[in-house]
């Protein structure tokens, strides 16, 4: 494949380029061969693809880091720019300018020696011998009593808050491909929701759907065959898409059955492809069994009566299973018709 196409030729070229920095440099990038573990070890798959999700919101947290250092650092620059020098403030960690400023606070978001800065911060003529007047030089200023606020109050929102959230947003992610990977029981229920966010779709229960409204018809499904209630996000979506593994062929339409297949293999984490030829037949048997009593109840105008406890005053919003829904207007149309 690609990636092994990669470490030979990196490696190849490697020789080529005899002793040279960049040969060194080549022969490096042959580490990354100890990324193919990643597709064999089960629990290493998942940290790596729960890291591949949580970029987003890795990015966002961390621009709000940043907004907040920046704020903080200007803030600084003018409260201790000139502050006398003393062990823990000194030519290394300082507010005289912006960058010292920033290194120093994002230092000080690891919880290292904050409070020790603070101190020096602090400083009087009684414990230094710094100058206390407006118009003192830079570096022989005296500190400032309010810095027990300002350094509190920065690490409270740098280290306790933001990186709480980064821990957050990575946990969540593990959480939710965990639950991808090792799956959840597809109970009745759940069949019956689907069967309901499909008909919002295919209102005539002509059986089929256009493939653009997958996308719809994976929000409208409640957990765990979809993602109605929860916030998701492009990635996920994308990925969610993927595990689906929707076989259409050359066609633009998706038949109920190939839907509701691929719904259930994939929120009980089941891999058809990775299964034996002979398991595998036997779960496709199942889901098509399963697949053509869900299809014969889809077309009950009473089975649907039944899954649907209410309706709202003309504002189109049902409630299924005591849950409020989607515009539910079509499929209760299709009731009252044949009723």
């Amino acid at each position: 494949n690609c990636f092994d196409f990669f470490c030979v030729f990196i490696t190849v070229l490697g020789w080529g380029l005899g002793g040279s920095g960049a040969a060194s440099v080549l022969r490096v990038l042959r580490l990354a061969r100890i990324f193919r573990l990643i597709r064999k070890l089960k629990g290493l798959r998942m940290l790596f693809n729960t890291l591949l999700i949580s970029v987003p919101g890795l990015i966002n947290i961390g621009s709000l880091l940043f907004l907040l250092c920046f704020v903080f650092a200007i803030l600084g620059m003018n409260l201790f720019g000139k502050v006398k020098f003393g062990e823990n403030l000194n030519e290394h960690a300082n507010f005289r300018n912006f960058g010292q400023s920033l290194l120093l606070l994002l230092r000080m978001v690891t919880g290292e020696a904050w409070n020790s800065v603070m101190y020096d911060c602090m400083i009087t003529p009684a414990t230094s011998g710094c100058d206390d007047s407006s118009d003192c030089a830079i570096g022989e200023c005296c500190g400032s009593q309010g810095a027990p606020a300002y350094f509190i109050a920065f690490v409270v929102l740098g280290t306790f808050v933001t990186l709480n959230l980064l821990i957050a947003v990575v946990v969540d992610n593990f959480s939710n491909q965990k639950r991808e990977e090792e799956g959840e029981d597809v109970t009745d229920d759940n069949i019956k929701e689907f069967e309901v966010a499909w008909r919002r779709l295919d209102p005539e229960v002509t059986g089929y759907i256009p493939l653009s409204e997958v996308i719809n018809l994976i929000k409208e499904t409640p957990p765990p065959m979809g993602t109605y209630g929860t916030n998701i996000t492009r990635m996920g979506m994308i990925r969610f898409m993927k595990n689906l593994n929707l076989q259409t062929g050359d066609s633009e339409y998706l038949h109920y059955q190939d839907a509701l297949s691929a719904f259930t293999t994939r929120a009980m984490g089941i891999h058809v492809n990775d299964l034996s030829e002979e398991t595998k037949d036997e779960v496709k048997q199942s889901l098509s069994v399963k697949g053509k009593m869900s299809m014969q109840s889809l077309g009950s105008a009473e089975a649907l009566r039944e899954h649907v406890d209410g309706a709202s005053d003309g504002r189109g919003i049902a409630v299924v299973n005591g849950k409020s829904r989607a515009s539910l207007k079509p499929g209760l149309s299709i009731v009252k018709e044949s009723l």
